[in-house]
């Protein structure tokens, strides 16, 4: 009994592991071999013969040492949380990975080679509800949708569906806003691409990526034709104003006159507006700090010669100065964001 803890058997498994040895105990108690199972395995209190049932005494124990590691805050409590958070990203919606409701649903195209999936699958069998609490994927933005929940809508084959979360994981996307540019109107043409994305939409630590075939990448063709969404994407919800900045890659500045790529932590690439142009600049830039004028975030496409603006946002960040004067007067109230990874 004491590997079971660590593993993921099925039923069939269960059954056909305990088999030899109930074939031979029980003649040997004088009870035919072949009585049922229900018989078998319901409690003596019922008259049955209280024979062990491997698979529930299996999935009831994954459970309750779940339940007691995370709860205590253990070691091993602390590498079941990161599971947990990996099994949240690969599933790729909004809600508790405990609602049952929506079991059926995300089964279709998650892995299914986890400890913490087949708990879920396990607890959803057997009605079992959990309350344990764990970091969740939210909207960016209004009107944003989990991008599983939309797929799940227009593709009707696990095998597409699988396809489709793997491209999105591929691209460590969650939902609508890290794939929609910045106007919130059509989907960036990047994340059609066959390279992984570049950029960073998010702070999460990803699982292992898959292969990623091109099927895929075809489905966000399918499910938005002409890249146009069905419902403009509107502001963005912004757990702490250094988001802004952190989780995007192409900004402009409010005149037009700079376009900002973000390439590191405190590194930036400015390029400079053509003369005569309004959506057209240069492909060589200036490296520098982070920059000090408010900013708004940008869509652009080119090459290594020349940068063209698509888009720009209608929000725009707040200059550094005035965040720093915020401090000082103490009217800036901040909340922890909670993270996944």
């Amino acid at each position: 009994m004491y590997p079971l803890l660590a593993l993921t058997l099925t039923e069939k498994e269960c059954t056909s592991i305990m088999a030899p040895a109930i074939r031979a105990a029980l003649p040997k108690a004088g009870i035919s071999s072949c009585i049922s199972s229900v018989v078998g395995h319901a409690p003596t209190q019922s008259l049955g013969l209280d024979v062990p049932n491997l698979y529930t005494a299996m999935g009831t124990a994954r459970t309750s040492l779940l339940l007691e590691h995370c709860w205590q805050k253990t070691p091993t409590g602390q590498l079941l949380q990161v599971a947990i958070e990996n099994h949240v990203l690969d599933v790729g919606l909004f809600d508790f990975i405990w609602d049952n409701t929506r079991f059926a649903s995300y089964s279709r195209w998650c892995s299914h080679h986890s400890w913490i999936y087949n708990i879920c699958a396990f607890n959803n069998e057997k009605e079992i509800a959990l309350s344990l609490h764990h970091a969740r994927l939210h909207p960016k933005r209004r009107h944003d949708r989990a991008l599983m929940e939309l797929a799940s809508e227009f593709l009707n084959t696990t095998s597409k569906l699988k396809a489709f979360n793997r491209v999105r994981m591929l691209h460590n996307a969650v939902s609508l806003a890290d794939i929609t540019s910045a106007n919130g109107k059509k989907i960036d043409l990047i994340f059609t691409a066959s390279s992984e994305y570049e950029g960073d939409r998010n702070n999460f630590k990803w699982p292992t990526k898959h292969h990623v075939s091109n099927n895929g990448r075809k489905t966000l063709e399918y499910m938005f034709p002409n890249e146009q969404l069905p419902i403009q994407l509107g502001s963005w919800i912004l757990d702490k104003q250094s988001d802004w900045l952190d989780y995007w890659d192409w900004f402009v500045t409010s005149d037009g006159q700079f376009l900002y790529f973000h390439h590191g932590p405190s590194l930036w690439h400015r390029f400079l507006r053509r003369p005569n142009s309004h959506h057209s600049y240069f492909g060589e830039f200036l490296v520098e700090e982070s920059p000090l004028v408010p900013l708004l975030r940008a869509t652009v496409e080119g090459d290594v010669e020349t940068i063209y603006l698509l888009n720009s946002s209608a929000q725009q960040s707040v200059r550094v100065d005035t965040v720093l004067e915020s401090i000082q007067l103490g009217d800036l109230q901040t909340i922890a964001p909670l993270s996944l990874g």
